[in-house]
């Protein structure tokens, strides 16, 4: 049997092979409850913002001292979805978003944690070994205007 590899065959080999490394997390978090964040004890925790037109939807899952997920930005004309990886420091979530999309590079975000919703942080990006990521993390703008409040996951 001859195989061929094309664009497509090779999106859908990394799309099934990241949702396999999602769920093998999902099924090994189930006895770990360390580095969990504040605002909840599970392991699961979904955060979500939306108004009349755009929304943006966290879904974080905890491994010990590791966060990964997936997040999906749906702002007029232009949705983007990916998945996450990263950690807690202190009260900000820092992690790495890949796009499902083969022609953006990763870039790194921030989401803070205030009381029981999240925040997004932005700042100055450079290009750093093929990601994009903050220039200077101390200089992060978090916006209060679009808070992601915690919802049950689904």
């Amino acid at each position: 049997m001859i195989f061929r590899c094309t664009k497509s065959t090779i999106k859908h080999a990394k799309q099934v092979y990241l949702f396999s490394l999602m769920l093998l997390l999902v099924i090994s978090s189930c006895t770990n409850d360390t580095g969990k964040t504040k605002a909840n004890a599970s392991p699961i925790n979904c955060y979500r913002y939306a108004d009349a037109k755009d929304g943006v939807t966290l879904k974080l899952i905890h491994v010990g001292e590791s966060i990964t997920g997936t997040l999906a930005y749906e702002i007029s004309p232009k949705n983007m979805r990916g998945t996450i990886q990263g950690h807690m420091d202190g009260d900000v979530l820092i992690a790495t978003f890949t796009p499902f999309v083969d022609s953006i590079a990763p870039r790194q975000i921030a989401f803070k944690l205030v009381h029981n919703y999240f925040i997004e942080g932005h700042g100055e990006m450079e290009m750093q070994n093929g990601q994009m990521i903050f220039s200077n993390r101390s200089d992060l703008r978090f916006d209060e205007a679009k808070k992601l409040y915690e919802f049950d996951c689904k």
